[in-house]
């Protein structure tokens, strides 16, 4: 897979024409009706693709901090493409799904390999990052490979179909719609055991207004024993918005 497939993208993306309004959701179900509100200022152009510009800290075998851009797009992926240092040596590249297909690469100063994996189960476990990250692209969440199922309390409940597999996300919010997290059923590796599904929250700390749309702009992330709190060492991911733009 090119490096710049979702960058080109970005780069050639279609005008925005079509307009958030109120009767788009008006047959959702009232959870998912008010998350998309309070996501999605009305009257807001629909955009394809989003470019977000984060730093934060990643847990390898300790913490260490990163400064990433992503791509993400509405039907075609996402690409995070990240620099950080393992024992004190700068690492750099790219998780992505593109097209349907999963892959990690990573490389220490940008020349020798560190690791590289692709295959069934990377996209698998790639297509449940894809899903739970769309709340950084509020319009995708209105498309086809989306399915808004029956409210529970406090969640706005999806099943999103991404790269052959059906991704159940629920989308924490207050009664104000606003996003407080969300837990995803994702394909991930347990040490020793495999690949199976495993449930992956997303806490939102912080959240922020960017070209008409409501984002998380502070989170941390990771395995979960539960819907409500991380494993033991499963939080492995922690992120600041900088600034997401849209086309």
């Amino acid at each position: 897979m090119g490096e710049t497939s979702l960058q080109t993208l970005w780069e050639s993306a279609p005008p925005r024409t079509t307009l958030f309004h109120s009767g788009l959701i008006s047959r959702l179900p009232q959870n998912a009706q008010s998350y998309l509100r309070w996501a999605i200022e009305e009257g807001t152009p629909f955009p394809t693709i989003t470019r977000l510009t984060m730093s934060g800290e990643i847990r390898l075998k300790s913490w260490a901090k990163f400064e990433a851009t992503e791509w993400l797009h509405s039907s075609q992926g996402f690409e995070w493409s990240a620099r950080t240092k393992v024992q004190s040596l700068p690492v750099s590249g790219a998780d992505r799904l593109i097209l349907g297909q999963g892959e990690m690469a990573w490389k220490i100063l940008g020349l020798i390999p560190l690791m590289k994996a692709s295959g069934p189960d990377i996209t698998k476990s790639a297509a449940g990052r894809y899903a739970g990250e769309l709340c950084w692209l509020p319009p995708a969440l209105l498309g086809t490979q989306v399915r808004w199922e029956a409210d529970r309390p406090g969640q706005a409940r999806a099943l999103i179909s991404v790269a052959g597999a059906k991704v159940p996300v629920a989308f924490e919010i207050e009664p104000n719609g606003r996003l407080r997290g969300c837990s995803i059923a994702r394909w991930g590796e347990v040490p020793g055991e495999g690949f199976k599904e495993r449930t992956f929250r997303v806490v939102v700390e912080e959240t922020g207004a960017f070209d008409g749309f409501r984002i998380p702009t502070k989170i941390s992330a990771g395995w979960a024993e539960s819907d409500q709190e991380f494993g033991e060492n499963g939080e492995f991911f922690r992120a600041q918005i900088e600034r997401a733009e849209y086309r």
